[in-house]
């Protein structure tokens, strides 16, 4: 069954990145909605990270895990491939480990769903999305990977704004220096009152 709420998070938050470096926004297509749902259910079932084998589209794979109930949302997924931004070269065509980035902004992709499927114990998900025309075209990557308009993409402070793994991890240790701080402010007061 297609999600409707995860190809909503999915597509609104590829459109809100696409629209950084000037690329249309993508329409959703329920028959890649349920290509990429099945194709997430067949992952599940095998609890293996595996793209299908097919032409027609492109394709961005996700997975979560837990010990206890692993959840990942259609945003989340979509920042974690857009993410690959930081290694990615502008200059120069297809490079490992950016695939996931350039299909999310391809210029001439114009549809695009998505597949969610939890593993039967619950401490996998994987999400699936499909994307035609496909992305990642030899000798086309000049055209369809433009540059962000905003600076703001590549610096710190999108870290913070973005990636939530990055700001719970800043989070937590902004918590631990809080508490740290508080402790000592405690024993600061405990030491004046003891002589």
């Amino acid at each position: 069954m297609i999600d409707k709420q995860l190809n909503r998070e999915a597509l609104d938050e590829h459109n809100r990145l696409r629209a950084l470096h000037g690329c249309p926004p993508l329409q959703y297509d329920e028959r890649l909605a349920r290509d990429a749902q099945s194709w997430a259910e067949n992952l599940a079932r095998l609890k293996i990270l595996k793209h299908s084998i097919c032409d027609e589209y492109g394709e961005n794979l996700a997975t979560s895990m837990s010990t206890n109930k692993a959840t990942m949302s259609g945003s989340q997924a979509t920042q974690n491939w857009y993410n690959e931004i930081h290694q990615h070269n502008f200059d120069q065509q297809y490079q490992s480990g950016t695939g996931h980035f350039t299909q999310v902004i391809w210029k001439s992709t114009t549809k695009a769903g998505f597949g969610i499927q939890h593993s039967t114990d619950g401490h996998h998900v994987f999400i699936v999305g499909r994307y035609v025309p496909a992305g990642n075209v030899q000798g086309k990557f000049k055209e369809n990977v433009p540059r962000p308009n905003s600076r703001r993409v590549s610096t710190h402070e999108n870290k913070w704004s973005h990636n939530p793994s990055y700001c719970i991890y800043r989070l937590r240790e902004l918590s631990i220096i809080l508490h740290l701080s508080s402790i000592s402010t405690v024993f600061m007061h405990w030491n004046k009152l003891i002589p």
